[in-house]
């Protein structure tokens, strides 16, 4: 994929396929669209980091309690008498004490205060958004900031109490994945935001949660696919078979269709003489998902591509299977992307959509 194909898909529709992702309300999205016009992805993101950060201020910062251990001159939680001594803090008239303290300067918030800053390094960002993080600032003073690396989210466990945390953290995650190289005066170099992979993850995913959104009467999942071997192989010979990980499954107790979703620069590939194909890789893998899947009733796999110059609408009966490719252009108005997501799943459904 080039980044011609991803200029094709409006800004607005990216903010829609993220808000499906993380779970954001469609209407707080769709007002927030219309409220500012976006003319680049980091001020999407960065306008959307402030709005939630805001509402995170306003309810108060998640606090939990540390340990401590430092001397104090007053007795304080454990007296650790023998890190005292080691120490020689009674020679200054304090003892070594360890104790639980209610915080919030802890790692969450930190990194919500990191990504703040590393929003207003970007030398493309709006005047009008850096401003509004600006103002910001005073209200995470008393909170570090973090040398953010990839554990620093591992050490995250969104739970119920800091649940409202987590379009904050997907935010700061995919600004840190983005953020390149940090330059002699300080700015942040990205490469082309959302790269061939990362948009191809997001365009699963968003595929994922959309169908799992319309489609509520049935199981919507990406389960791994165990091959139906008919031997007896050895024990060392199974770990060189490739893991058969499905994209989309969408099933109830008659029908399974098994969806692969590609975002490819171009959708067809060209023969020698210039004949259009689809991509046989393509194929033959998501056959090989049709043929070893133990489902017992009805099976069809389908393709699922971008749209890069024309619409592909295809089926073919393959050993009593229908496989499918078809393409869905995400430059369309949002409702029109929505309507055909839904016309390609529909046939192969018995109970409908909503």
């Amino acid at each position: 994929m080039t980044e011609s194909v991803s200029r094709k898909i409006p800004i607005k529709n990216l903010y829609y396929m993220l808000a499906y992702v993380w779970d954001m309300p469609l209407s707080m999205q769709q007002k927030k669209l219309e409220s500012e016009s976006f003319n680049r992805i980091e001020n999407l993101l960065a306008s959307l980091f402030e709005f939630h950060l805001s509402l995170l201020i306003k309810r108060g910062l998640v606090k939990e309690y540390i340990e401590i251990r430092q001397p104090e001159q007053l007795l304080k939680g454990k007296l650790l008498m023998a890190d005292s001594i080691k120490e020689r803090t009674m020679q200054h008239k304090k003892f070594m004490c360890q104790y639980d303290e209610l915080t919030d300067d802890i790692v969450i918030n930190q990194l919500v205060k990191t990504t703040l800053y590393e929003f207003m390094k970007i030398p493309t960002l709006s005047p009008e958004i850096l401003n509004r993080l600006i103002r910001l600032r005073p209200y995470l003073q008393h909170i570090q900031l973090l040398n953010w690396q990839k554990n620093s989210f591992d050490q995250i466990k969104l739970k119920r109490h800091n649940l409202h945390y987590s379009i904050l953290i997907h935010i700061a995650q995919l600004l840190y994945e983005r953020k390149i190289t940090q330059e002699h005066d300080g700015s942040i170099t990205f490469q082309t935001f959302l790269n061939d992979m990362q948009l191809h993850a997001l365009f699963e995913k968003f595929l994922l949660r959309f169908y799992q959104k319309h489609l509520p009467t049935y199981k919507v999942h990406r389960p791994i696919i165990d091959w139906q071997l008919s031997g007896s192989e050895s024990k060392n010979a199974l770990p060189y078979l490739p893991k058969m990980h499905t994209d989309i499954v969408i099933e109830d107790n008659k029908n399974q269709v098994i969806m692969d979703a590609k975002f490819y620069q171009e959708t067809l590939t060209k023969t020698q003489f210039g004949e259009e194909r689809l991509h046989s890789v393509n194929l033959y893998q998501l056959f090989a998902y049709v043929m070893n899947s133990r489902f017992t009733g009805k099976k069809s796999g389908i393709l699922i591509y971008p749209m890069v110059e024309k619409h592909i609408n295809v089926s073919y009966q393959i050993m009593n299977h229908t496989i499918s490719a078809y393409t869905v252009n995400l430059n369309e108005e949002w409702s029109k992307i929505e309507q055909r997501l839904l016309e390609i799943i529909t046939p192969y459904l018995q109970d409908g959509v909503s």
